[in-house]
């Protein structure tokens, strides 16, 4: 009886909870590429707005006590991004074991340079780990041991994680499991029956591509590899396709396991609503019957007084007035009667969309943003207004986006569109010019 009950309490738990045979420990969602938190603390925070989701999965329904994994987390930024805070809760149900635990995620940002960060973050959790011997199915219904109706233990444990962010690139890596505490369940003849959690190493890497600008659609590719001793390694890729952050659509291949597709929708940019799908592809697929999963995620924090701070911000980096020597009195009078504000400075400084060097000549401001995506809005809303020369730039050395709307070959010309600026851009516009 007791190796029978070490078998449900303590292997059949790693079986279910990965690849089959895989001897994981850690529970295995799909929609880790969208919410990265779930496996690494580092990431806690790291989004624009905090957030809320929720996500439960349903595995090989064909088996009787299949798995059934419900999640609910939190997460956002505090301290001017500088630091994360999350938190999450789940109940992980398989065959007459069942799981209930909880978590508290923080985590810590360094700025490396203007494009680049490295977050640390650390997990505190809580699990407490249930047998229900009612529920089992045995031979000997006798057995002085399934007198006892359930066995339960809680143990506490800690995960550490590492994330690096340089513009569209995430590298992650994860240490599951590292304070490993020691639980006994229950002892028969005197001889006791312990469940060690083993450590779990997760590395993550994802890039997100821009295939159309216009049209924002973008690609991003990620993968994944789960480590533990004695289990072999796991691996899996996942590729989705956004189109305009209004809904996405992927597939992923999971090694010696499954193949799986997967969907979302945004909706009023608030609520994120996943669905996926995995085919089995071992042995067991002609028996496991259905797994999916299907995810909920709730966007808040208003992205609007993030927006109009970055507005105000505009005034800082402005730099005083610098202007070519030539016609320099000229252009200094023109300047003082406009009000125009003139920064010089060299091109390389700079880059396009694309990561290029803009080309050297004075170019019409009419905003500057922290964030690219702001930039990105205000320059759409400008060519929505039929001046589709409008494009945008970055210094890293400032840590700004610039919109311009008018690109000249010398300020006299870029003083004359100073006016059309104003009226159809911004009452602030004002000029850049890029030097060799």
């Amino acid at each position: 009886m007791r190796k029978l009950l070490q078998f449900l309490f303590i292997w059949l738990p790693m079986i279910f909870s990965g690849f089959a045979g895989s001897g994981q420990q850690i529970s295995l969602y799909d929609h880790y590429y969208f919410n990265p938190t779930i496996y690494n603390p580092a990431f806690a925070g790291n989004k624009e707005t905090s957030n809320i989701m929720i996500l439960s999965r349903n595995q090989w329904s064909g088996f009787k006590g299949s798995p059934k994994l419900k999640a609910l987390t939190i997460d956002g930024n505090i301290f001017n991004e500088k630091m994360g805070l999350g938190a999450m809760i789940y109940s992980d149900t398989k065959g007459i074991n069942k799981t209930i635990g909880g978590n508290l995620m923080y985590s810590y940002r360094i700025n490396l340079n203007e494009k680049s960060h490295l977050n640390f973050g650390v997990t505190f959790l809580f699990v407490s780990k249930k047998i229900n011997f009612t529920d089992a199915t045995v031979q000997d219904v006798s057995d002085p041991t399934l007198l006892n109706s359930q066995e339960s233990k809680t143990n506490f444990n800690g995960d550490f994680g590492i994330a690096y962010f340089n513009g569209k690139f995430e590298l992650g890596l994860t240490m599951n499991q590292f304070l490993s505490n020691k639980s006994t369940y229950f002892t028969e003849f005197g001889n006791d029956i312990s469940y060690t959690p083993s450590y779990h190493f997760i590395n993550s890497i994802k890039y997100t591509f821009t295939l159309n600008k216009e049209k924002g659609i973008l690609i991003a590719p990620q993968s994944i590899v789960r480590y533990t001793k004695n289990a072999p390694l796991q691996y899996e890729v996942n590729t989705n396709l956004y189109y305009k952050k209004m809904f996405w659509i992927g597939a992923a291949y999971k090694h010696d396991y499954a193949v799986s597709v997967n969907a979302g929708i945004n909706i009023l940019q608030k609520f994120d609503i996943g669905y996926s799908y995995n085919i089995i592809t071992s042995d067991i697929g002609q028996y496991a019957g259905v797994t999916h999963e299907v995810m909920l995620n709730v966007k808040f924090g208003k992205k609007e007084k993030k927006e109009k701070k970055e507005k105000k911000k505009k005034e800082e980096e402005r730099e005083p007035e610098v202007v070519e020597e030539k016609d320099t009195a000229k252009v200094k009078k023109e300047v003082k009667e406009a009000e125009v504000i003139i920064l010089e400075a060299p091109a390389k400084e700079f880059e396009d969309e694309n990561g290029n060097t803009p080309s050297i000549g004075v170019y019409v401001i009419v905003g500057s943003f922290k964030e690219n995506e702001y930039a990105k809005k205000y320059a759409t809303k400008i060519k929505g207004k039929g001046y589709s020369n409008t494009n945008k730039f970055y210094s890293g050395k400032r840590g700004y986006n610039y919109v311009y709307m008018f690109k000249e070959n010398n300020i006299k010309e870029a003083m004359q569109k100073i006016d059309q600026a104003r009226k159809d851009g911004s009452k602030d516009a004002w000029i850049i010019i890029l030097t060799e």
